[in-house]
């Protein structure tokens, strides 16, 4: 808003009391700090607010080299699909988000490290989460998410937390720390850059005992190479490297595609 003050005697004589029409005095009504916080978060999001993702990904900890089939190849190997849908809502609540997965291999069983090589044992879980994230800070958020899954042994349920350190889609910093009952427990860290136009790129770091929980812990590192095809659709390749205690190590991979709307 734009104004100047001016004044008028009976005699009709015009005294600019402040400012000018040539430089008039400017007043910024941005509104309160809440609605201020969701228009640029928005900005940030291009206006969409709903994101529906297909993922899968393959990883294996079998050994990689001379051992290769041998009776030290004894790691887990599985593929773990998702679909997942978030909604960001920006009022109290930033986000919500939906998804099922299913999880599927093959893992050793608790006594192979021993009676190598005895086949691994077939692995599957299928699970469904709900996850609410608040935005503490302008640059700092925090998320819970809900795991309840089941398995050939039962029904098994998880927890998470997970802290963000940055704009919501933007270059940022995630701790991811969880468990599982039966599956495992997991800590992941990811770094993810949006300094390149239309390339994502995420780098993470991942320490677990899952598939099998009590195994020998396992640390994974990713790397995510996105694509920003169109302004609602997104494709990324990942790369990963895995490896347990001893000489179990591996490569993996896999894909996803993001439609925004």
């Amino acid at each position: 808003m734009e104004y100047v003050v001016l004044s008028t005697d009976v005699s009709g004589t015009v005294t600019r009391q402040f400012a000018s029409e040539q430089a008039p005095h400017l007043v910024l009504v941005r509104g309160d700090r809440a609605r201020v916080r969701e228009r640029e978060t928005l900005a940030e999001l291009g206006g969409l607010r709903s994101e529906l993702a297909l993922s899968g990904a393959y990883v294996d900890y079998r050994v990689a080299g001379p051992s290769a089939g041998t009776e030290a190849d004894t790691g887990p190997r599985f593929s773990d699909y998702q679909v997942r849908y978030r909604y960001w809502s920006l009022r109290g609540v930033e986000h919500i988000e939906v998804g099922v997965g299913r999880l599927d291999g093959i893992a050793p069983s608790s006594d192979q490290a021993l009676l190598a090589p005895l086949p691994g044992v077939h692995t599957g879980f299928q699970r469904g989460w709900t996850q609410v994230g608040w935005r503490l800070h302008d640059h700092l958020g925090l998320a819970a998410r809900l795991v309840l899954g089941a398995d050939e042994q039962g029904f098994r349920l998880g927890f998470a937390s997970i802290l963000r350190i940055g704009p919501p889609r933007s270059t940022r910093f995630e701790l991811d720390i969880g468990s599982t009952a039966g599956v495992g427990w997991h800590v992941l860290s990811s770094l993810h850059l949006t300094t390149l136009p239309r390339v994502p790129v995420t780098f993470e770091v991942l320490l677990t005992d899952g598939p099998n929980q009590n195994a020998s812990a396992g640390e994974m590192t990713r790397l995510k190479l996105g694509w920003q095809a169109t302004a609602n659709l997104t494709l990324t390749g990942v790369a990963s490297y895995q490896a347990l205690s001893g000489p179990d190590h591996g490569l993996g991979g896999g894909a996803e595609a993001m439609w925004r709307f």
